[in-house]
């Protein structure tokens, strides 16, 4: 939740870039140097013009690495999933999102760097102070970035807030350059569809972090991307929109213990295609929850641990 605060800090007197370089600094106090493990709730989707194509939902079990001082990556595995196709099987064109779980796992932007927020990108970004707000009863600074003009590179425009006090990063929302996008369009989508062009027109992120015992966890992960396919030599095109979620139910600090190799899911597949069946008791006696939720609000009001 962010909301408009009254200024007690004297905004016209702080250096953006200053402020970055002291939350990037203190990653490793803020997210700390032990591994916990997380329950979450997964879920991705395709939606062909406005009907939904593909949707795969999971709980899941992550193992959270240290921030600093690690050797050992995160890790994943599923407590239980299952999805829903609607796709025809006249229809030869079919779209399915590249790796969805690895990218929720490295967006998290404080243990992955955020591309604007390291000191090598940081010449080809402009930043602005535009104000501080409340997030999470919390003060921070809100920090506007885009690329400057001479990079001819896809890089993000969004914004940033950062904790006023100890400079943790609480929530960051962020889209690439549109104007050059297309440099990178085999990057998000696998179409496995023969004589179709598909090209991304729109990739946007953002991320979230809580506080639990003065150290800071990832929170919340949405991805939003748009993409347009047109048969060759055929005038028209078809637009799809591809998300992606994450969303944080349960941290655990006690105990955290590495998963065995076989319980592992292959997070650098597509997700849709490791998943077999349909679940109708997925949720048991509660609500389904459509894709067009908001997540972190459906799950609060399912009382979802």
């Amino acid at each position: 939740m962010i909301e408009l605060k009254a200024p007690e800090i004297i905004i016209r007197n702080q250096i953006p870039q200053e402020i970055i370089s002291r939350a990037r600094l203190a990653i490793p106090h803020n997210y700390g140097n032990t591994p916990a493990l997380m329950t979450g709730f997964y879920r991705e989707g395709v939606l062909k013009k406005s009907e939904l194509q593909t949707y795969s939902e999971a709980i899941l079990q992550i193992y959270k690495s240290s921030y600093s001082g690690s050797l050992f990556g995160d890790q994943i595995k599923v407590y239980k999933s299952r999805k829903i196709e609607n796709t025809d099987l006249s229809d030869t064109l079919a779209v399915r999102l590249k790796a969805g779980l690895s990218t929720c796992l490295e967006l998290d932007g404080a243990k992955n760097i955020f591309d604007f927020l390291t000191r090598e990108s940081m010449p080809d970004y402009s930043y602005r102070m535009t104000d501080i707000v409340t997030y999470d009863d919390e003060a921070a600074y809100a920090i506007e970035f885009e690329q400057r003009e001479n990079v001819d590179m896809p890089l993000y425009k969004g914004i940033i807030y950062i904790n006023t006090v100890d400079y943790g990063i609480l929530h960051a929302e962020f889209e690439l350059n549109q104007s050059l996008i297309h440099k990178m369009k085999d990057s998000f989508v696998s179409n496995p569809s023969r004589g179709f062009n598909t090209w991304p027109v729109s990739v946007k992120y953002s991320v979230s972090y809580r506080k639990v015992n003065d150290r800071y966890f990832l929170s919340h992960v949405r991805g939003d991307l748009v993409f347009s396919s047109n048969q060759k030599k055929k005038l028209f095109n078809t637009q799809f929109r591809v998300f992606f979620e994450l969303a944080i139910t349960e941290i655990d600090l006690k105990n955290v213990t590495r998963f065995e190799r076989e319980e592992l899911v292959p997070i650098h597949s597509i997700f849709s295609k490791t998943i077999t069946n349909y679940d109708p008791l997925f949720w048991g006696n509660q609500d389904f929850l459509r894709p067009e939720d908001n997540l972190l609000q459906a799950l609060k009001n399912m009382n979802v641990r």
